[in-house]
């Protein structure tokens, strides 16, 4: 699968999906003070993503999106529509307005015919091929015959000469908290847990990743090679498919066509939010024996005390839903300006 921008390990689409059954919310405070709504790795002038752009005339932002082919629309257009926006939409408070404070709106590509547009013509795929009636920045939606396929490029790019930059890709075995959380990535949020400032909210334990042992065993005879640089390294994480990308803290990368990988910093928002559905769970990504009532083996640990790793740890459960932080970062970065 091409690389293009994924938030780092996006591409490892299994820690979206190895996850427990839906679990009750504690009930915690789990917004924590001290930081500047959620965070993003927007980088304006720099090559990296931004914000969807804005109409001028209407004032909304619209995501146009085409799926790859008719399979794929077949597979995922139900859930799509109905779990990914649908639900962004209820946490917002219902279709953009003055009333919701936001104007953003999504739109299926279509023929003179009022038919589906398909992204590609000719049977191509990859970016070759592409339909030529459809902008080169339009969201290309594809559907995978993979158990974890589960990625999505972060926020809006187009170089106006490449297509498929935007691209959201689910697999056979997706849940529906993968459609929400993919989606969050589209509009421009990066991991919650990958702030600069998480190790004053959650322990990360890079050894305790699932695939930690296997990759260390494959790699760790390489020139230079330390557990500490394949854990924090984001280039080095990368190189070697390790999914220590998805957790490393205050960076994400862009995999260019012309094969230059090139990082952006990710940027906290307002407060650390552990309900944001961008934050992984505790036993997301996690080696064997990490269990919501079990912790000593899982790869992220919520500190009882804030800054105080010597304080304890508690189970960080999954967010299936976006939170009242996720919320009002969509809000803050598409408001509604029409009136």
């Amino acid at each position: 699968m091409a690389r293009f921008l994924y938030l780092t390990a996006l591409a490892v689409g299994s820690l979206a999906l190895n996850r427990p059954c839906v679990l009750p919310r504690p009930s915690i405070n789990d917004t924590l003070p001290g930081v500047k709504a959620s965070n993003d790795m927007f980088a304006p002038g720099a090559g990296g993503p931004v914000p969807w752009p804005r109409d001028r005339d209407s004032k909304m932002v619209v995501i146009s999106y085409c799926y790859e082919t008719e399979q794929a629309r077949n597979k995922i257009h139900e859930r799509f529509e109905q779990v990914a926006i649908k639900d962004w939409a209820d946490a917002l408070g219902g279709e953009p307005s003055k009333t919701t404070g936001y104007a953003l709106k999504y739109k299926e590509r279509t023929n003179a015919d009022g038919k589906p547009a398909y992204c590609y013509q000719h049977g191509g795929s990859n970016g070759q091929d592409w339909n030529e009636h459809l902008e080169l920045d339009t969201l290309a939606i594809d559907y995978q015959d993979e158990p974890f396929a589960a990625s999505a490029s972060v926020g809006f790019l187009s170089d106006k000469k490449t297509a498929r930059l935007n691209r959201f890709v689910i697999g056979r075995n997706a849940i529906d908290p993968n459609y929400v959380h993919e989606l969050g990535h589209v509009l421009g949020q990066s991991h919650e847990h990958q702030r600069p400032d998480r190790d004053d909210y959650v322990k990360f334990e890079c050894e305790n990743l699932a695939d930690f042992e296997e990759t260390w065993d494959r790699v760790k005879n390489e020139p230079d090679m330390t557990k500490k640089r394949l854990c924090e390294d984001m280039g080095t994480a990368w190189e070697y498919g390790f999914s220590s990308t998805a957790f490393i803290k205050g960076e994400g990368i862009r995999h260019m066509p012309d094969g230059i990988d090139l990082s952006w910093p990710i940027y906290g928002g307002s407060d650390y939010d552990l309900k944001s559905v961008m934050h992984f769970g505790s036993t997301t990504g996690s080696k064997s024996g990490c269990t919501v009532d079990k912790i000593d083996n899982c790869a992220l640990r919520k500190l009882k005390t804030n800054g105080d790793p010597n304080g304890g740890y508690e189970v960080i459960h999954d967010n299936n839903r976006p939170s009242q932080g996720d919320v009002e970062w969509v809000k803050s970065v598409y408001p509604w300006t029409k009136d």
